[in-house]
């Protein structure tokens, strides 16, 4: 079994041009090959950029149950930049606004984040999973509530999150997945809870995610 490319004929096409790897050149009769296999490196069956900067922006919602048991629909942006090592592997950081709480219980949060993903596929429809982690702060308002007690001030701390999904083509992507996020505050109290009049709320967030995006 000879290895290499076919780069003439001769003799009427009795004699083939055989090009090894090494570059030398044979001349092989016809009438003493038995079988030719061809192997063509033909185009990918789609266009995403396999390796090099990836951007990426999404969109979405955050339903959820706040810590005071309501249900609510939380809202996110957010956006990641890094490489792609391979089709399977790249590292990116990110940021975003994320809306917990969008009737004013807790203000809005900035997420920093480092991430992992991997699209698993070769295919135009691949899905995809992205793990990321980090901080995030707090966005601080200085509002009432119905109460009439004004909302004391509101510390990040670690997040998390997982998503899932799959990418359309070279551009779109629709994903879903989990939001984790640890807060804290605290506010005046009128009887005197905790340092200074204070009290103390450790808030721990578990929420869905569902996102469309745009990859550039």
């Amino acid at each position: 079994m000879l290895r290499g490319q076919l780069v003439a004929t001769k003799a009427s096409g009795e004699v083939l041009v055989l090009r090894t790897d090494a570059g030398q050149e044979l001349d092989i009769a016809l009438s003493q090959v038995k079988r030719i296999h061809q192997y063509c490196a033909g185009p990918l069956p789609y266009e995403f950029k396999e390796r090099g900067w990836y951007h990426h922006s999404r969109l979405g919602f955050l339903p959820g149950q706040l810590y005071t048991g309501q249900m609510t629909l939380g809202l996110q942006v957010q956006h990641s930049s890094g490489w792609m090592f391979h089709r399977l592997l790249g590292v990116g950081v990110g940021i975003g606004v994320d809306f917990f709480d969008f009737y004013n219980h807790q203000p809005p949060v900035l997420p920093l984040f480092a991430e992992v993903r991997s699209y698993l596929l070769p295919h135009r429809l691949s899905p995809f999973v992205v793990v990321g982690s980090g901080i995030s702060f707090c966005v601080n308002q200085k509002r009432g509530d119905q109460s009439g007690w004004e909302l004391g001030h509101c510390r990040g701390g670690p997040m998390a999150q997982l998503l899932v999904g799959y990418r359309l083509g070279n551009r779109l992507t629709l994903n879903t997945g989990v939001r984790w996020q640890r807060l804290s505050s605290g506010r005046p109290s009128w009887v005197g809870w905790g340092a200074n009049g204070q009290q103390h709320w450790q808030i721990t967030n578990w929420r869905f995610v569902l996102n469309a995006g745009l990859l550039l």
